[in-house]
């Protein structure tokens, strides 16, 4: 974590993208505890506890490198607002719910759709594994705005924009699209 925040200073970022960084560290560090539980046959509330333990670690380090790194930035440690465009507003209502397992395969889209799918991906900067991490993200717990932060971060690119991906995914039975707040 405070590679990211030397990171943010070796190569002139800002404190928005520290913050991304160790935002989605801390959500990468902490999926990876909660998945320990799954593995545990005995003792489960013992390790529940240290799981617990270990989490507040984490974000005690993330809050850490995160208060280090504004410093070496030379600006206050206040998270940073959200600027969300009328595009963004748009994808934070839809949460992907993923109905198969495994990656996205492309020879299912039909022959006539191609040229439109090759089109969206190039003008949604979809490319390069990022739509399987696209997919790894859709667990029914983050909206679209949200999954493509991640990916965004996990992947090192910017400019990802996944709403319409997701939409033609619902349409090959990939994906069930539901509105942020339904159950």
């Amino acid at each position: 974590m405070m590679d990211d925040a030397r990171r943010a200073v070796n190569e002139g970022k800002d404190l928005r993208w520290l913050w991304r960084r160790l935002e989605y560290a801390r959500l990468r560090y902490g999926t990876a505890l909660d998945s320990v539980l799954r593995l545990v046959r005995t003792g489960k509330r013992k390790v529940q506890k240290e799981l617990k333990a270990l989490k507040g670690m984490l974000d005690d380090g993330v809050k850490e490198a995160f208060r280090k790194g504004a410093g070496m930035l030379g600006v206050p440690a206040r998270k940073p607002l959200r600027r969300r465009d009328s595009y963004k507003e748009r994808a934070s209502r839809f949460v992907p719910v993923r109905k198969v397992v495994g990656e996205f395969l492309g020879t299912r889209i039909p022959d006539e759709e191609r040229d439109g799918w090759n089109k969206m991906c190039e003008r949604d900067n979809i490319k390069g594994g990022v739509a399987t991490r696209a997919l790894y993200w859709a667990d029914g717990r983050r909206n679209v705005a949200e999954i493509e932060e991640l990916v965004e971060c996990e992947m090192e690119v910017e400019g990802v924009r996944l709403l319409e991906f997701f939409q033609r995914l619902e349409g090959m039975d990939y994906v069930r699209l539901r509105k942020e707040g339904e159950g």
